[in-house]
C-alpha cells in the first residue's frame, strides 16, 4: 500500500487475467495495472537442439509415419491435472487409432503417472519422457499440444508450442485465451470434461494442415517475440516518464 502511493511506481502483469486478479487482490482499478505479454526467445530454443540425443531417444518410442502425436510438456504436479490429460487422450485414441502420446517433464507425480499409464494399458501408446533440455525437437514432432491445468498465469509453454507450429487444445484458465486464437491457432475448452477435450483434439487435427502450422508459427513468433516484449516495456516507461515529467 505504501509503494502504491509513490507516483514513480507502476504495476504490470503479463496477462489480462492476471491484471484482474491482482487488481481485485490489491483493491485498485484494473486499468491502473499495465499488461505486457511475455516474449519467448525462440532463437535460444532453436540453439538448444541436441539432435543426436533426440533422434536416438525418439527412435525407441515406436512412433511411425502416419501416427498423430498428442504432446504435453509441463511439470508432473497435481495442478497440471495429468489424470485429465490421460483420460482425454484415452477417449481420443478410441476415435483414432493413429494417436500416440508424449508426456515431457518431471515432478513429484512421475511415478504415479507411470502407474496410471500402466493401469490404463497405454504403455504402447503414451511415452513418459521425463525432463528434457531440447524442447524444440520434441515440440516439432507434436501434432497437437494438450494442456489441462486447473489454474495458470500466462503459460509460456503454450506460446512455445504454437511458435513451433503446434496447435493447442487447452482448458480455459488464466491467460490461455489471450494467447490461443480460438479456431485458428488452437481450441480453448470451457470445461474439464475429457470428452470435450478429446473432441477438440480430433477437430483440430482435421482442421490444421502443414500450411496452417507454418502460419501459426509465424503469427505467434511475431506476436510474442522478445523484441516486442521489450518494445512494449519501453513504451510504458516512456508514457509514465512523460506523464510525470
Amino acid at each position: 500500500e505504501f509503494l502504491l502511493q509513490d507516483e514513480r511506481i507502476i504495476l504490470s502483469a503479463n496477462s489480462e487475467a492476471g491484471r484482474g486478479s491482482y487488481a481485485e487482490w490489491i483493491g485498485i482499478p484494473a486499468d491502473e495495472i499495465k499488461v505486457i505479454h511475455n516474449g519467448v526467445d525462440f532463437e535460444f530454443l532453436e540453439k538448444g537442439r541436441e539432435s543426436d540425443i533426440f533422434n536416438e531417444r525418439f527412435s525407441k518410442l515406436g512412433i511411425k509415419e502416419g501416427h498423430k502425436i498428442i504432446g504435453g510438456l509441463f511439470r508432473l504436479e497435481p495442478g497440471k491435472r495429468v489424470g485429465l490429460w490421460l483420460d482425454a487422450f484415452e477417449i481420443a485414441l478410441r476415435e483414432d487409432e493413429r494417436i500416440r502420446g508424449i508426456l515431457i517433464g518431471g515432478g513429484r507425480m512421475s511415478e504415479a503417472v507411470s502407474e496410471w499409464i500402466h493401469e490404463k494399458g497405454l504403455e504402447k501408446r503414451v511415452s513418459l519422457i521425463g525432463p528434457v533440455s531440447d524442447v524444440a525437437s520434441w515440440l516439432e514432432k507434436m501434432d497437437v499440444f494438450l494442456f489441462t491445468s486447473i489454474s495458470e498465469g500466462l503459460p509460456n509453454v503454450i506460446i512455445e508450442a504454437q511458435g513451433f507450429g503446434v496447435p493447442v487444445v487447452s482448458t480455459d484458465v488464466g491467460g490461455v485465451s489471450e494467447i490461443v486464437e480460438d479456431g485458428v491457432t488452437g481450441l480453448v475448452v470451457g470445461t474439464a470434461d475429457p470428452r470435450d477435450l478429446s473432441n477438440s483434439m480430433i477437430s483440430i487435427m482435421e482442421l490444421i494442415d502443414e500450411e496452417k502450422e507454418e502460419n501459426i508459427s509465424k503469427k505467434i513468433r511475431k506476436k510474442f517475440s522478445i523484441e516486442k516484449m521489450i518494445s512494449n516495456t519501453e513504451k510504458e516507461y516512456r508514457i509514465h516518464l512523460s506523464e510525470k515529467g
